[in-house]
């Protein structure tokens, strides 16, 4: 009986610190999801970024017809509010020849630009100029 009962405490102490110390792996696992909503969210940006890039190439098309040479990739960085809308916007030609002006007035098509979003969100991409 008495081997039984140090059996059974040593069953007991083994169970006790897998236990413990399976606690303490998941304990130190950091968290890498994003929640839910935030993904959604910005995947909901995307898609309207997506359906509102040809309101850029328009711009383009008629600002190539004053300033010819005109062409290459610009990066946009949109700074969404809780609201929807676009606080800042930043136009940076990443390779090729843009004016000042179409940069100035692709600043002034997305900088009106409304979101569904219900948190602060920055959002960027790029997009590339070139005539046909």
């Amino acid at each position: 009986m008495k081997q039984q009962t140090h059996i059974l405490l040593l069953l007991l102490a083994i169970f006790l610190l897998g236990c413990a110390s399976s606690d303490a792996n998941v304990a130190r696992k950091p968290q890498t999801k994003r929640p839910v909503t935030e993904d959604a969210q910005m995947a909901g940006v995307r898609d309207r970024v997506k359906l509102k890039q040809s309101q850029i190439t328009k711009i383009y098309t008629r600002e190539t017809a004053v300033y010819a040479n005109q062409h290459g990739m610009l990066e946009i960085t949109l700074y969404i509010d809780e609201k929807g809308n676009v606080v800042e916007a930043e136009i940076t030609p990443k390779s090729g020849r843009f004016s000042t002006t179409l940069i100035n007035k692709v600043k002034a098509e997305v900088s009106q630009w409304k979101f569904q979003n219900t948190k602060k969100l920055i959002y960027t991409f790029n997009i590339r100029l070139a005539k046909d």
